[in-house]
């Protein structure tokens, strides 16, 4: 059996690395993912990990959020914002229901 990699820690002054509305990503396969940094959890846990929630804004829905460690996120590229999905606005409806029935 192999060895469980353990989570950095932090020291007692350790300074966060990500502020409050600060854009981050983290990579899941093969994809960047960005989100909004909308709060820091602080350190956690006997190993003293920094969490941050996060705020992933989408158009069909509520925003997705989470928290991640600091260990995962790295700051967002220009590049990262303009490539990311869902865009800011929702697409045209091309096939819009007709609302009559619900009348």
């Amino acid at each position: 059996m192999g060895r469980r990699k353990r989570l950095p820690t932090l020291g007692p002054k350790a300074k966060p690395k990500f502020r409050v509305g600060d854009w981050v990503v983290w990579v899941s396969g093969p994809s960047r993912l960005p989100a909004l940094v909308i709060g820091d959890i602080g350190p956690v846990g006997h190993d003293r990990v920094r969490f941050y929630r996060l705020r992933q804004p989408i158009w069909y829905g509520k925003p997705v959020e989470t928290e991640m460690a600091e260990l995962y996120l790295e700051p967002a590229t220009q590049a990262d914002l303009d490539s990311r999905w869902p865009p800011d606005e929702p697409p045209e409806d091309r096939y819009p229901i007709d609302k009559t029935f619900d009348e």
